[in-house]
């Protein structure tokens, strides 16, 4: 009778050491490249267009990586990054077609 299981008599020879070992926590990096993402997106602020991107991937990626991870924080904050770096972009974005505007027809 071979099997994979241990009998009574080995679990009771062996102890219990064999089955006591935690699995290691599974890696995530969707959660650790949607915090980067969004690091990255409130550092480039003053880059609307390539700003925008980063944090739109960083926010979606941020959300996969909530639902598929024990971590609370890092994606949390990924998230909040990634929302302020889309408001940074805007933000940025409006200013420059302001100043443009008023470049255009002040100056």
């Amino acid at each position: 009778m071979s099997s994979s299981m241990p009998t009574v008599e080995e679990v009771m020879q062996n102890g219990f050491e064999d089955l006591s070992q935690e699995a290691p926590p599974p890696k995530n990096g969707a959660t650790i490249t949607g915090f980067v993402f969004g690091l990255v997106s409130v550092l480039c602020c003053c880059m609307p267009c390539f700003n925008i991107v980063l944090a739109v991937v960083g926010l979606i990626v941020s959300i996969i990586g909530k639902k598929k991870t024990y971590m609370e924080a890092l994606p949390i904050w990924g998230i909040c990054l990634s929302i302020l770096g889309i408001v940074l972009s805007i933000t940025s974005f409006i200013g420059f077609i302001v100043y443009m505007f008023i470049c255009y027809f002040y100056v």
